[in-house]
C-alpha cells in the first residue's frame, strides 16, 4: 500500500506535496495495490496547521505528535476497514472458495458472514488481524487463479 506525503503547513511546498501523491497514485495503479490519501485525509494543502492547533502536530510543521499519529493510524484503519467491507460487499465470497478457510478459521462457517468482523463493536486489534488474513486469503486465491 502506497500513502501520499502529509501536509507541511507550508503553502509553497504544496505544489511539490500534489505532485508526489499523484505520482503515488499512479504507482499504486500501476503495481494494482492500494493507496491512501493522506494529505486529503488531513484536510488538504495547509490543514498541517489545524494539526498544530489541536496539538496533533509539532511545530516544526512535518511531525505528527503521539495524539496526531493516533488519529492518522485511526483513519487509515478506518479506511481500510470501510474499503474492506465495500469489497466483501460487491465480492461476498472473496477468499471464502480457498480451501480450508473455514477449518482455519471456524468462527466464520458462513463465510459471507465475514462482513460482521468490519463492525464497528470490534476492537482495533482484532479488525486489523482480521482484514490482513483476509486479504491474505484473498491474494493467495487471486494468485491461484
Amino acid at each position: 500500500m502506497l500513502v501520499s506525503p502529509p501536509d507541511r503547513g507550508v503553502s509553497k511546498t504544496t505544489q511539490k506535496l500534489l505532485a508526489v501523491g499523484a505520482q503515488r497514485l499512479e504507482l499504486a495503479n500501476t503495481l494494482k495495490t492500494g493507496h491512501w490519501d493522506l494529505l486529503q485525509a488531513m484536510g488538504g494543502p495547509t490543514s498541517m496547521m489545524t494539526f498544530i492547533r489541536k496539538q496533533y502536530a509539532l511545530p516544526d510543521q512535518i511531525h505528527f505528535s503521539e495524539a496526531g499519529g493516533r488519529w492518522v493510524g485511526r483513519r487509515l484503519l478506518n479506511a481500510l476497514s470501510q474499503g474492506f467491507a465495500d469489497y466483501l460487499k460487491a465480492h461476498p465470497r472473496a477468499g471464502c472458495d480457498e480451501a480450508g478457510i473455514e477449518e482455519l478459521e471456524p468462527w466464520s462457517v458462513s463465510c459471507p458472514t465475514l462482513l460482521n468482523a468490519t463492525r464497528p463493536s470490534l476492537s482495533s486489534k482484532t479488525k486489523v488481524g482480521f482484514i490482513a488474513r483476509s486479504l491474505a486469503s484473498v491474494q493467495r486465491l487471486s494468485k491461484s487463479r
